[in-house]
C-alpha cells in the first residue's frame, strides 16, 4: 500500500470518517502534523518551504485549536487513490447541494517523489502545492467510504455531480427571503436542453438506487384518476424503508412566481404551504411518494424524449426540486442526510 497527497485539508474537528477502511482497498487518513495550541510561525514558515503555503489553522472555540490536517488516502496504487479522490469530490458537492465550493482540479499525488506513476513533473509539482481547506469534507469522507461497497451507489453520486455540472446555482439563490424569484422560465432552446438534462441525470440517480416509482403499461402506478395505484404505492414506500428513507418526512418543492406550464400539470405535488410562502413564493411540503411521482413523470413526459410544450416552460427550479431530491435520497441512504 501506498500513500497519496490529495491538497484537501480537513477543518472540522469530526475525525470518524477517518478510520474506517473503503471497501475497494483505500483508506483515508490525516496526516499527523498538528501543531501546539499556540501558533508557531517557525513550524509553520518550515511547511511553508516544503508545500509552498501556510496550512490551515482551526478553532471551533470548543476544542484546543489544532492545525488543519490534510486528507491523505492510501491506496495500492495511484489510479485507485484517484477514484477515491474523484469520489469525494462528488460527495462533497452534494452535501453543500451545489458547485460553489467544487473541489476542482484534485489530483493523488504519490507521497514519495521517486514513484511518479505516470505523473509528470509540472503534475507533481501542482497537485503538492495545491491548498484546498474546506469544512464539512469528513462528511463527504463518508460519504464516499459507503459507496464504495456498491458501484450502483457511486453511480448515482456522479450522475447527480454531473447534474449539478449541467445546470444548478448557490444554494441561496433559492432562499425565498433574499430571492423570491430569481429565475425565470428559460426562452434559449440551449437552456431547455441543459435543465432538461439536469432533471434527466437527476432522476436517473434516483434509479441508481432503485428508489424510482415503478409501474408499467398493464399496471401503472397512477391511475385514471390521478390517484395512486395503491399497491405501487406500497412497494415504493417498502423500497424506501429499507433503504433507510424516512416516508413520513416530507421535502420542500420550489414554487415561485406564475404557475408555468409544469406546474400546472396533473400531476405536480400537491403538499403543505411553507411557513414562509407569501407573494410570488409557493414554495410547499410535499410527500417525498408525491415527489417522486412528479419527478418520474417530468423525466418520462418532459425531459429525456422529443421536447413538448412544458419542455419551454423549464426553470432552474424545476431541475433544482429534482436534484434536492435526488440529494435527499443518496444522502439518507448512506447515513449521512443528518450530518
Amino acid at each position: 500500500m501506498s500513500l497519496y497527497h490529495t491538497g484537501l485539508w480537513h477543518m472540522d474537528f469530526d475525525d470518524e470518517a477517518f478510520l474506517t477502511r473503503a471497501a475497494r482497498g483505500w483508506k483515508f487518513k490525516l496526516s499527523d502534523h498538528q501543531v501546539p495550541p499556540r501558533f508557531d510561525l517557525d513550524r509553520a514558515l518550515r511547511f511553508k518551504n516544503r508545500r509552498g503555503f501556510v496550512p490551515p489553522f482551526v478553532d471551533n472555540l470548543q476544542a484546543e485549536p489544532r492545525q488543519a490536517p490534510e486528507i491523505l488516502i492510501e491506496a495500492p496504487n495511484r489510479l485507485t487513490a484517484q477514484r477515491a479522490l474523484n469520489l469525494v469530490r462528488a460527495c462533497n458537492a452534494i452535501v453543500n447541494g451545489d458547485l460553489l465550493g467544487d473541489l476542482e482540479a484534485v489530483l493523488a499525488i504519490p507521497h514519495d517523489p521517486g514513484r511518479p506513476e505516470g505523473l509528470n513533473k509540472y503534475e507533481l509539482d501542482a497537485g503538492f502545492w495545491l491548498n484546498i481547506a474546506a469544512h464539512h469534507l469528513g462528511i463527504a469522507a463518508r460519504m464516499a467510504i459507503r459507496a464504495s461497497h456498491a458501484r450502483s451507489f457511486q453511480y448515482a453520486i456522479h450522475k447527480l455531480f454531473l447534474s449539478l455540472q449541467t445546470a444548478s446555482a448557490p444554494v441561496m439563490d433559492f432562499h425565498p427571503r433574499y430571492n423570491p424569484q430569481l429565475y425565470k422560465v428559460e426562452s434559449d432552446p440551449a437552456n431547455h436542453v441543459k435543465l432538461s438534462n439536469a432533471i434527466t441525470l437527476a432522476h436517473s440517480a434516483i434509479e441508481e438506487m432503485q428508489l424510482e416509482v415503478r409501474g408499467s403499461h398493464k399496471k401503472p402506478a397512477v391511475k385514471p384518476d390521478g390517484g395512486w395505484d395503491p399497491e405501487r404505492l406500497a412497494d415504493l414506500r417498502k423500497r424506501l424503508t429499507a433503504a433507510g428513507v424516512d416516508t413520513a418526512e416530507p421535502i420542500i418543492w420550489s414554487i415561485r412566481g406564475t404557475p408555468t406550464r409544469i406546474q400546472r400539470m396533473k400531476r405536480h405535488p400537491k403538499g403543505t404551504p411553507a411557513v414562509w410562502a407569501s407573494g410570488a413564493v409557493r414554495d410547499q411540503e410535499v410527500p417525498l411518494t408525491d415527489a417522486l411521482r412528479f419527478a418520474s413523470s417530468l423525466r418520462s413526459s418532459v425531459t429525456t424524449h422529443k421536447f413538448v410544450s412544458e419542455s419551454q416552460s423549464i426553470s432552474l427550479y424545476d431541475a433544482h426540486n429534482v436534484q434536492h431530491l435526488a440529494r435527499r435520497l443518496i444522502m439518507e441512504r448512506l447515513g449521512c442526510w443528518r450530518a
